[in-house]
């Protein structure tokens, strides 16, 4: 009788930072990783969202970073992107949203 066994590691999460937004100066952007899976069911996700890139002049800051829903405050026009990564303890994966912010 022959049998075969798979070894096999943890399926990396899937980072779903949610759409890409365009807003108004002003307004509290709300950011949704709620959509994010662990298809591998190993370990609880976590969040990290993090800015990668932010327009001149702004001085807005990014609040509950460690969680699945962030915030902040598009305080001058332009383009802010956003990295969302997400953990399983095991593996990671990380995925960008773009948001565009109009006088």
């Amino acid at each position: 009788k022959l049998q075969w066994t798979f070894q096999t590691g943890a399926t990396a999460p899937v980072a779903n930072p949610g759409q890409n937004q365009t807003v108004k100066v002003g307004n509290t952007v709300t950011l949704d990783g709620s959509g994010s899976m662990n298809p591998s069911g190993v370990g609880t996700l976590t969040y990290n969202w993090m800015f990668t890139s932010l327009p001149p002049g702004t001085a807005t800051r990014l609040f509950y970073s460690a969680s699945p829903i962030a915030t902040f405050v598009a305080d001058v026009p332009g383009t802010y992107i956003l990295l969302l990564t997400v953990s399983n303890g095991a593996a990671s994966n990380s995925t960008s949203v773009t948001v565009t912010v109009t006088p």
